[in-house]
């Protein structure tokens, strides 16, 4: 099950008050790739990316005191560990004050939750693996017109078209995407620019495919459809 920050500030479904968290740093740690040269000061840059962005989170919670404190524990600390297990791989994390944002991630370490009874609390630090935030809905544009990024960084689309269709091209942001073939009325090819693939009904299209991938910039992107076929573009809004 997803997680999700309600507008109560409890993170459901395991009913953890969440208190804080380090949500608006301003960027993720960036890792350098360079090299020193004997004789020259400095070094040269050979790229930069993103390192993983850890989200660090402080959560409070309601543990009885009465007789059955031990049995109330041990349920409690059992679903969190069931509910946050590394094992299970990623999980979309949600927040109500943020709702066209998805953070995926996947603890990062153990919890240490104490042990004793009443109001307790602890940290809780989550890995995004993909340090990017990504839009939690599916943006869609059919035929012509502006494919609108709302994020802040750029992000990759699909498009879809569907046949018949000869010899397509479509437009995205100036940039030419073309495909040399003919698509019947039944058939579908699927352009994927973040995969960089390129499928016409489950096989493999990339031998007629321009190679073309690009990415839809933050704000406005035009689209011209191909002048057959229907044109179909999906994204999801992507922030740094």
């Amino acid at each position: 099950m997803p997680l999700h920050v309600d507008e109560n500030g409890i993170l459901q479904p395991l009913e953890l008050k969440w208190l804080r968290d380090n949500r608006f740093e301003i960027i993720p740690g960036a890792r350098r790739y360079t090299e020193e040269i004997p004789g020259r000061d400095g070094a040269i840059r050979f790229g930069t990316d993103m390192r993983v962005r850890v989200l660090t989170a402080t959560v409070g919670m309601e543990v009885s005191e009465d007789v059955e404190s031990n049995w109330h524990r041990a349920k409690v600390f059992d679903q969190i560990a069931a509910q946050l297990n590394p094992l299970d791989g990623e999980q979309a994390l949600t927040f109500a004050d943020e709702p066209e944002k998805v953070y995926v991630v996947e603890l990062a370490e153990a919890a240490d939750i104490p042990r004793e009874p009443g109001y307790i609390e602890f940290d809780l630090a989550f890995e995004m693996l993909n340090s990017d935030k990504t839009g939690s809905v599916l943006k869609s544009l059919t035929g012509s017109g502006t494919a609108t990024n709302a994020g802040t960084k750029a992000t990759p689309f699909t498009v879809t078209i569907q046949g018949p269709a000869t010899d397509p091209s479509v437009t995205v942001a100036g940039y030419v995407m073309s495909y040399a073939g003919t698509i019947e009325v039944a058939s579908v090819l699927v352009i994927d620019t973040e995969k960089l693939t390129a499928v016409l009904d489950g096989a493999n299209a990339l031998p007629d495919y321009n190679g073309v991938f690009p990415k839809l910039q933050p704000g406005d992107n035009s689209v011209t459809a191909a002048v057959s076929g229907t044109t179909t573009i999906n994204w999801l809004d992507r922030w740094i």
